[in-house]
């Protein structure tokens, strides 16, 4: 393969971002002489720039601004510094709020209920809040009922001596009828 063929190659891989290094390096040689062919003298420009522009830009850039502020009276920096301590504090007020909106939003223990109404599913929470609080607090009403009668049962036969008194009612052998009617027992509901 030729030289020219050979940059033509690497001209390609250039340009689709491909090259190494060390081809970029060789293509920086390659148009920094003298003795190009017409067809490729057309890129030595892009090759300069692309060896020498790009940071020669950079410096000019930065020696402008550079000049820039040694050319602002003092009361300019007080200036510049007042401005960027004011969008500083733009900022963090701006991130906080996004912040507290979309990562610090208060717990809804109702986000993502819905109730099922004559066939149509509706989860407007405005809509539904007011049937969901209300079967919360009948939910809780037999969960205390249920606590209240419980408690009642326990009256009745927690005690060791009540549970002798059952247990001796029911198993005791009842020699007649006298027996049966002298025995008796209160059931609560």
């Amino acid at each position: 393969m030729t030289e020219k063929k050979t940059i033509e190659d690497l001209l390609q891989k250039f340009f689709n971002g491909q090259t190494t290094n060390d081809d970029e390096k060789r293509l920086y040689e390659y148009f920094s002489r003298d003795d190009l062919p017409d067809e490729l003298a057309k890129y030595r420009p892009v090759m300069r720039f692309f060896k020498y522009g790009m940071a020669d830009e950079f410096a000019s850039r930065a020696d402008d601004l550079r000049d820039f502020l040694a050319d602002c009276p003092p009361e300019a920096h007080k200036t510049h510094l007042w401005l960027r301590a004011c969008a500083a504090a733009a900022a963090v007020l701006i991130l906080g709020f996004v912040a507290y909106k979309h990562f610090l939003k208060p717990f809804d223990p109702y986000e993502g209920s819905y109730i099922i109404r004559n066939g149509v599913k509706i989860t407007d929470l405005n809509r539904i809040r007011p049937e969901l609080e209300t079967t919360l607090y009948e939910a809780e009403s037999i969960q205390n009922e249920m606590q209240n009668f419980e408690d009642e049962i326990n009256e009745i036969i927690a005690t060791p001596r009540h549970i002798e008194q059952m247990a001796e009612a029911m198993f005791c052998d009842f020699t007649d009828a006298a027996d049966i009617n002298e025995t008796s027992f209160t059931i609560k509901y």
